[in-house]
């Protein structure tokens, strides 16, 4: 799929709804207050509050994604993390994504922050989840995101694969591999960043 045909700008956007889905709209006057609840309630700073934002405004189930894309992602993570949190990321790891329904209103942790969606982990006995947040752009090099894991695409990855009765569809046996290969190496990169935050905060 080219998504260049509207511009860089628009593309980005395009292939953003495509791969990671997207959540309801909400007014950027609406999503400030909200914000600012949740900060005084849950007693967190701005990035953390706009993540509770997102999850609050979700569309879909965070432990089965609709998008291919992001449910291959979720399912290989889990196949990667160590034995310790394993089985407690296959009832637990979520999955959020921070793409506005209008692309003409982004929402704040995509604005402000530079995260197109992220991961949540929940672990017992832990009082905080793991985050581990993600962007994904049609320009490599790019730097001004806050995201944990920046990932660069081309143009042509198979943006328009789907789930048809559970089959992964839409897609040639060659569009197939590349998709199979970009997720393993972006599931392998949140991962390390999963596992680098669980070890820390141990």
């Amino acid at each position: 799929m080219n998504f260049f045909n509207g511009g860089e700008a628009q593309a980005g956007k395009e292939m953003e709804r495509e791969l990671l889905g997207m959540v309801k709209t909400e007014t950027k006057e609406a999503e400030n207050e909200n914000t600012k609840i949740i900060i005084n309630k849950e007693k967190v700073p701005e990035f953390e509050a706009a993540l509770i934002n997102i999850e609050n405004r979700r569309i879909q189930n965070p432990r089965n994604p609709e998008r291919p894309f992001a449910n291959f992602l979720r399912t290989k993570i889990i196949d990667l993390l160590s034995e310790e949190i394993q089985d407690e990321a296959e009832e637990n790891l979520e999955y959020y994504t921070a793409i506005s329904k209008d692309p003409n209103q982004e929402t704040g942790l995509d604005k402000h922050f530079g995260v197109d969606a992220f991961f949540k982990l929940k672990l017992e006995g832990r009082e905080k989840p793991i985050y581990v947040t993600f962007d994904i752009t049609l320009r490599p090099g790019k730097s001004t995101s806050k995201a944990n894991v920046v990932f660069s695409l081309t143009d042509d990855f198979p943006a328009h694969a789907r789930f048809e009765k559970g089959q992964l569809t839409g897609i040639t046996e060659s569009e197939f591999h590349l998709f199979d290969n970009v997720t393993d190496i972006l599931a392998e990169e949140i991962t390390k960043q999963i596992e680098k935050k669980f070890r820390e905060e141990f």
